[in-house]
C-alpha cells in the first residue's frame, strides 16, 4: 500500500510540472526571421513606398502634454476613374483646459482642404472617427491645428 501511494505521489508530480510548464508564459525573442508571406502581405497593403517623414511640425509646439493626438491615413489611385481611395482615421483628446482644433485633408502645394473635424475639446475630452472614401482631389497630408501649432502627418499612397 505505501508502495502504491509513493508511485500515487511521484504520477501526481510529473502530471502538476507537465501542466504548469504548458502555461508559463515564454519570454519572445527580440527579432525573428521574417517569413515570405509577411513581406507579401506588407507590400500589398501596406505599399511599396518608403515613407520619407512620418509627421511635418508646420509651426507650433507638438509634444504629449496638455493633449495628445493621432492619425494615419492612405490613399489609392484608381486606375479605372480620376478617384482616390482614401482611408484615415484619427484620435485628439485634451487633458487640461478647453482648446480649439480643426482636423483636414490637405494639400500643401495647392492650399485645397476638406474638413474633417473642428471645435472645441474640453478638459478629458477626445474626437475621433476612421473614414473610408472616394474623392477626386488629391490630398498629401492630414493635417491637425490646435493651439500649440499645425502638423502635418503624410497620406501613404499604396500602389494597386
Amino acid at each position: 500500500m505505501r508502495r502504491l501511494i509513493i508511485i500515487g505521489i511521484i504520477i501526481a508530480t510529473l502530471l502538476f510540472g507537465v501542466a504548469q510548464a504548458q502555461f508559463v508564459p515564454q519570454k519572445p525573442s527580440k527579432w525573428y526571421t521574417i517569413e515570405p508571406w509577411e513581406v507579401a502581405v506588407c507590400s500589398k497593403w501596406g505599399g511599396r513606398k518608403v515613407a520619407d517623414k512620418t509627421q511635418n511640425v508646420e509651426e507650433g509646439l507638438v509634444g504629449f502634454g496638455p493633449f495628445t493626438y493621432s492619425a494615419l491615413g492612405k490613399k489609392r489611385k484608381l486606375r479605372e476613374s480620376n478617384e482616390t481611395l482614401y482611408t484615415y482615421a484619427y484620435y485628439m483628446q485634451s487633458y487640461a483646459a478647453s482648446m480649439q482644433y480643426t482636423i483636414d485633408l490637405y494639400n500643401d502645394e495647392t492650399r485645397e482642404r476638406k474638413h474633417l473635424a473642428g471645435g472645441d475639446l474640453g478638459p478629458n475630452t477626445g474626437v475621433m472617427d476612421a473614414r473610408v472614401e472616394y474623392l477626386t482631389e488629391d490630398f498629401k497630408y492630414i493635417r491637425i491645428i490646435h493651439q500649440f501649432g499645425r502638423v502635418l502627418i503624410p497620406l501613404v499612397e499604396v500602389e494597386e
